[in-house]
């Protein structure tokens, strides 16, 4: 609406034809709404296997960007083409991340090798650890989670009372309208 609101024409026309959609695309967005709920619903998660292949996979890449920049004083730039050879080739060779690996892509790519300590390595590869650090808005550690099905929550409390408030409006506009025909009728 607001894109055809913009034309450069003018032309009523252009306005009248989009009004139909209006409606159409909020009963389209409601019945996703209704899909993704019955999905989720009926959802069984196998948290075991999901936290195999979180482990196998590679989502440490940006925490791992972030931790050469830090530690080993590169550029952004550096560090996420170093990760990016990195995760290349063990995808490639079907072996996970090791500091060999890291040290050999540092080599190539920054000409240097960098030092990341065992234990920070298996640090910032943790799949849970990674996500208990996602605390900021839309952020996926349990406490921002909570946060936000909590304003969620409090939204939809709002917006039925609001919905509430409007039918109760528009009912009394309604009996009031019908009350000033039966007058106006005789």
């Amino acid at each position: 609406m607001a894109a055809l609101g913009a034309t450069p024409s003018g032309q009523v026309d252009n306005r009248i034809f989009i009004y139909g959609g209006i409606p159409r695309s909020l009963e389209a967005a409601g019945g996703a709404i209704r899909l993704l709920g019955a999905t989720v619903e009926g959802l069984s998660v196998n948290v075991a296997r999901m936290g195999q292949l979180a482990a196998e996979g590679h989502g440490y890449a940006t925490d791992l960007s972030d931790i050469l920049m830090k530690d080993a004083d590169i550029s952004a730039d550096q560090a996420h083409r170093v990760v990016g050879r990195v995760v290349r080739s063990a995808t490639e060779t079907g072996s996970p991340l090791t500091r060999e690996l890291l040290a050999q892509a540092a080599r190539e790519i920054v000409g240097r090798e960098i030092e990341i300590p065992d234990v920070r390595l298996d640090e910032v590869m943790d799949p849970g650890r990674i996500v208990r650090t996602r605390t900021g808005r839309g952020g996926a550690a349990p406490e921002a989670v909570t946060r936000q099905l909590a304003e969620i929550d409090a939204g939809l409390v709002e917006t039925r009372t609001w919905c509430q408030a409007a039918r109760d409006r528009l009912r009394a506009s309604e009996h009031e309208l019908l009350d000033a025909a039966r007058e106006l009728a005789g």
